[in-house]
């Protein structure tokens, strides 16, 4: 049960943040503004995406694409936690790490949602 309580704390960390930040961000920046926290390192910029990693399938507008990235993203979360029942305490990053890319999944996942398909990056 112990695992379960480390992975629900860190991925509901990570959920919350994510979360905060984005309402920061759309709150306080226009659509593609962006501001310099460490030159030559660091910016952060405010865009919605409609696709996947990079942008991919961002064009499409197909009906599909929602639904898609949903049961997609369903798929990732219940192949995550197969693996954190699975193998949880093989390696001590092994867990902390599936939770915060747990955490990350399910923000994107709200986003979706409550964004109209879009997730803000």
């Amino acid at each position: 049960m112990k695992k379960w309580n480390l992975v629900l704390l860190i991925s509901s960390g990570i959920v919350i943040l994510d979360q905060l930040t984005k309402f920061l961000v759309v709150r306080s920046f226009k659509l593609y503004e962006s501001i310099i926290v460490i030159n030559g390192f660091f910016n952060i910029t405010y865009l919605r995406n409609k696709g996947a990693a990079f942008s991919f399938l961002a064009d499409s507008n197909s009906s599909f694409i929602l639904p898609f990235f949903i049961i997609t993203t369903l798929a990732a979360i219940g192949v995550i936690l197969y693996l954190i029942y699975e193998e949880g305490e093989s390696h001590p990053f092994y867990l902390p790490s599936l939770s915060m890319v747990l955490g990350g999944a399910l923000g994107n996942l709200i986003d979706r949602i409550f964004r109209g398909g879009e997730v803000v990056d």
